[in-house]
């Protein structure tokens, strides 16, 4: 699933934090105290425990702290991307997989690859955001089957797929501005990637094969231009 919102550190979710009230959930802190039997009573060797609850409140300013971060999500746009979109998802298509452009997706996801040869995008995302995104489901789709979705943890599938369309975008001018932060929601770091990297090569060479026609068409019209 390629999905743009960045990560942000359980710390930084209580930034905010609630007056009392009814209404709006926000994350509220909690603190517990339990002797060493987990008895909530106030003993002289006690435990103290930090948890957290929803506080509920009519609005946000209703709170006190610092607001929290916002994610940053680039848009691509050309007009080449249109025509782009159309050549992968004919690309897909012969290659036995489907592709449904939606209004809406679970989650607010940008794409879902459901590991059948189906692929869903979000059609309300610029054409070339939409580029990328094909790509990253049809990495899912080539590279993580029944077993590997069964297996694999999230964080791997998503190194995977993110990391193959990433190399696969760059090949083809599509920008991809949106990728450490996606890296991040997922907490991919290097020695993630450096793990995965095998399959990486290995799925970027199975959809740059896929996808030579495209290539081709794209470097054709480069030298028109």
């Amino acid at each position: 699933m390629d999905d743009e919102r960045a990560g942000v550190d359980v710390h930084e979710l209580v930034a905010r934090v609630a007056r009392p009230g009814l209404g709006v959930g926000r994350v509220a802190s909690v603190v517990e105290c339990a002797d060493a039997t987990g008895t909530a009573l106030v003993v002289e060797a006690v435990t103290v425990t930090l948890r957290f609850r929803t506080g509920y409140v009519f609005d946000v300013a209703d709170t006190e702290g610092e607001d929290l971060p916002e994610v940053m999500v680039h848009a691509v746009r050309g007009a080449r991307y249109d025509a782009l979109l159309r050549q992968l998802v004919a690309v897909a298509e012969r290659g036995g997989l489907r592709v449904r452009f939606l209004h809406r997706l679970p989650d607010d996801a940008n794409g879902i690859s459901y590991g059948d040869g189906r692929i869903d995008l979000c059609a309300n995302r610029p054409d070339g955001n939409m580029c990328k995104t094909l790509i990253h489901e049809i990495a899912h789709e080539r590279l993580h089957g029944t077993t590997e979705r069964a297996t694999f943890t999230t964080r791997q599938l998503e190194c995977q797929a993110e990391a193959v369309a990433y190399g696969v975008c760059q090949a083809l001018a599509v920008p991809c501005p949106n990728t450490p932060t996606y890296l991040a929601l997922y907490r991919i770091d290097r020695a993630t990637l450096a793990a995965n990297l095998d399959a990486i090569r290995a799925g970027v060479a199975t959809l740059m094969q896929e996808i030579a026609p495209v290539q081709q068409a794209r470097a054709t019209e480069d030298i028109a231009a």
